[in-house]
């Protein structure tokens, strides 16, 4: 039969079922823009952790920076002068800021002065995360000695043990943590590769 009107079958209309963004799903979406915001207006990823004083009295921090390309790390003053046999104290709870962010000068902080009671505190400097902070800043030295960027399991722990988000400071800086900013600056570890830094 010949359709002499001339007219087609109308296609049935395609319907694109758009998915809404379930909440948690919007929270990363926001951690992820937030990760590109502080690395837009820094260039970097990194912080600061207060790891105790000296013989003179002096804070020792520890930091790192984490680029596009590379990571450095570096210390105000030679952080094994923190321990007691050298006169020093380690710093008795974590205290640790992004990297730009200035101390100020009228803060206090606690340091171990021993033994009180066995009451171990959560995030209380000691002779073995000095040791572990040292096995780290070794490993990152072996790539980037050699202009090599750096294994992203190497960032995670230099993150996890110095600085890993922004979260505790969101008011200054977009809340996000380092691992947001590991992907977009492109850090990948070695297909086997395998480094936790513990001693």
């Amino acid at each position: 039969m010949i359709n002499s009107n001339n007219t087609m079958k109308p296609k049935p209309e395609v319907i694109h079922n758009v998915e809404p963004m379930s909440n948690k799903q919007k929270i990363k979406q926001e951690k992820i823009n937030n990760a590109k915001k502080l690395l837009d207006k820094y260039g970097f990823f990194g912080g600061k952790r207060l790891l105790g004083v000296n013989a003179q009295g002096t804070e020792v921090w520890i930091s790192f920076k984490a680029t596009d390309e590379t990571i450095e790390v570096s210390c105000t003053h030679d952080m094994w002068s923190v321990i007691p046999e050298n006169g020093g104290q380690y710093a008795a709870s974590r205290v640790s800021y992004f990297l730009t962010k200035p101390i100020k000068k009228d803060l206090t902080f606690e340091y171990y002065d021993g033994d009180q009671g066995g009451v171990r505190r959560h995030g209380l400097v000691s002779y073995k995360t000095l040791l572990h902070l040292e096995k780290i800043i070794d490993e990152c030295e072996t790539f980037t000695r050699n202009n090599q960027k750096p294994p992203r399991d190497i960032y995670r722990l230099l993150a996890w043990n110095i600085f890993n988000s922004t979260y505790n400071d969101s008011y200054t800086y977009p809340a996000t943590n380092w691992d947001f900013c590991a992907d977009i600056q492109g850090y990948t570890s070695p297909e086997g590769y395998y480094f936790t830094g513990q001693i």
